[in-house]
Formats: structure tokens, sequence, C-alpha cells
């Protein structure tokens, strides 16, 4: 069962109570005019995490952006982002939620904050992510300034975006976490190499999934969103020769589901990771 920390309670408790069976998400983006940087994506790709592990548990996720911007459109399916079956702007979006969830609308809908519903009455939640450092300076959710990064600066320095997705998996959501051009080439060597690995196992012959190693890495993910957690243990599970090819291959798959780092995109073409 998925666990998040409550900011209103102060605790972790679980995402969808016994007895819920959808989920309401809606993640507040920046204001009009702002072009977004990555400090303001880090929400969207909480979101998007939050909703694909309660899929997972057949929940029915229903997503709401709320900003009022544009400037979001190429950056989010970029990083893999699902797209919302709702967009509202801001206002609007605050006063629907204040509706369900009392004093929420007391913290100013700052950007970056995320509302989880569940529909039944008195448990609305929400929650936050840290602060977003690149090279020490820190990118504010919904300001840019001089020398904001933004995933356009990413792509055209020759890396994946979804390198971005990744490097932030590797900070727990709720801490401060800092980014640099080291860790996002970091970031982008691991996926080719990920990549590489998956494609190279699929020539291989099907096995199960190590169903204990699994269990691992979705229960960190199921605890307050340890991802940091489950990409160390992805990492041993790679490294792991004593597991069968075909297993490993089945076990990344399996986990892409909810990671969307598009680790099977180069079955069919594999050859040696850059670097």
């Amino acid at each position: 069962m998925l666990r998040l920390y409550d900011a209103a309670r102060r605790r972790v408790e679980p995402v969808v109570p016994a007895g819920a069976r959808s989920l309401r998400l809606y993640a507040f983006g920046p204001s009009a005019g702002h072009r977004p940087h990555l400090g303001d994506l880090r929400s969207f790709l909480l979101a998007d995490l939050i909703g694909r592990l309660a899929g997972r548990r057949r929940v029915r996720v229903l997503a709401c952006h709320a900003t009022d911007g544009e400037a979001f459109a190429d950056d989010l399916p970029a990083l893999n982002v699902r797209p919302p079956d709702r967009s509202l702007p801001v206002d609007e979006a605050a006063t629907l939620v204040s509706g369900f969830a009392p004093g929420v609308i007391e913290l100013g809908t700052p950007p970056g904050l995320i509302v989880f519903d569940a529909g039944l009455p008195g448990i609305a939640r929400w929650t936050g992510s840290g602060r977003l450092l690149f090279e020490g300076r820190e990118l504010l959710a919904g300001q840019g300034g001089e020398g904001a990064v933004r995933l356009r600066d990413v792509t055209e320095a020759g890396l994946d975006p979804l390198a971005v997705r990744l490097a932030l998996l590797g900070h727990h959501y709720r801490e401060d976490a800092e980014l640099t051009w080291d860790a996002l080439r970091g970031a982008d060597g691991t996926l080719r190499l990920w990549r590489f690995r998956v494609a190279t196992w699929s020539e291989a012959p099907s096995a199960p999934m190590p169903a204990d190693r699994v269990a691992a890495i979705e229960d960190a993910l199921d605890d307050d969103l340890g991802s940091p957690a489950a990409l160390r243990l992805m990492d041993e599970l790679e490294r792991d020769e004593s597991l069968a090819p075909g297993s490993r291959f089945e076990a990344f798959l399996h986990l892409d589901q909810v990671l969307a780092l598009d680790l099977p995109s180069e079955i069919g073409r594999s050859r040696p990771p850059a670097g």
C-alpha cells in the first residue's frame, strides 16, 4: 500500500484508505508568463509517480494540473509525465480543492503543492517536494531569473531529458535535491547502460522475475516514495550475474511501468552504451 507524508498531519499515511478505489491528484504549477525551469517540473514528476504507483494497485487515478501557463506542453511529455485528465487555472483549482481539503487554501497554493484525495470525507491530504538547486543555485518553483536551467538546456547539451527524471528519483522527494551537470551526465550514462542491458537481456530465453527482489523495490517505493533505495536495489539487480538474463529483463520491464525511463527503447537495436 502506497504511503506518503501528509503535510497537514505531519506523518506518513496511506494515500488510498481501505475502501477507496479512486484517487484525485492536483499538482500546482506556476502562473502565466513564467518560463518553466527544472524546479517547476519536480512536483509534476512527483504527481506522475504517485499516480503510477496508485494505478498499479488498480486504483482509478484522475490527475489535474493547475497552472496558468501553456509552457509545460513540451516539457512534461519529454519527461514521460502522463497528460492530465483535466487542466485548470491555478485560482479555479485552489477554490475547488479548498472545498474538500480545508486549510490548503491558506498555503496560498504555492507552485509545487500536491493535493491527493480519495473521495472519503475528512481525509484529503497534501504534500510537496523539497527545494531544487542546480550547481548551488536554488531554482524556486514559480520564479525564473537569470541562470535558471530549463529542460531545453539539458537536451541542447546532448543529454536525454529522462536523465532529469532519473536524477531526481535519486533524491527523496521531501528532501532538498542538488543537481549538477556532472550528475545529469551520470544519470544519462546510467540510462544508456540500463537500456543496453535490457536490449541484450531481451535476446535471452524468458524467465520469471526474481519475485523477492522486485517486491523489495516495490516496497521501497510504496514506503513514502523511497526512490533512492529503489534505484540502489535496481543497480544491484542489474549487476547480479547469478540471475538469468531473462529474469532481469522481466523485472526491469515491470519496474519501468512505474519509473517511466523508457528502458525497453533499445530493444532490437542493441549496441554498446556510449562512454
